[in-house]
């Protein structure tokens, strides 16, 4: 299987190619990493806890293991986290700020 790069904001990953154009081993861990970190972020820029994503339509430990980037969220998950924190999916893989080069 060819090596190929799947580039995700100023990161660069490594992976194998697989049937169906799906990248493994390590592309999706870090995204799945990257998206835990974006909504910590944006959790505390709120100043909510992680028991307070209940009242928005999440389970406390469903939201744990999003953060730790743990699960691969749906996208009805994603829209909910959307709605939550007032942002656009797309914001949600978003970082704050770049770093710089």
């Amino acid at each position: 299987m060819p090596i190929v790069i799947c580039k995700h904001e100023s990161w660069v990953y490594r992976g194998y190619q697989m049937p169906g154009g799906i990248l493994a081993t390590g592309c999706s861990e870090r995204i799945l990493q990257d998206l835990g970190n974006r909504l910590r972020e944006l959790r505390k820029c709120r100043n909510l806890r992680q028991l307070d994503m209940e009242s928005l339509g999440l389970s406390y430990k469903y939201y744990q293991r999003l953060e730790a980037g743990q699960v691969n969220p749906t996208l009805v998950t994603l829209q909910k986290l959307a709605a939550a924190f007032d942002v656009s999916v797309y914001d949600l893989f978003r970082p704050k700020s770049r770093p710089k080069p």
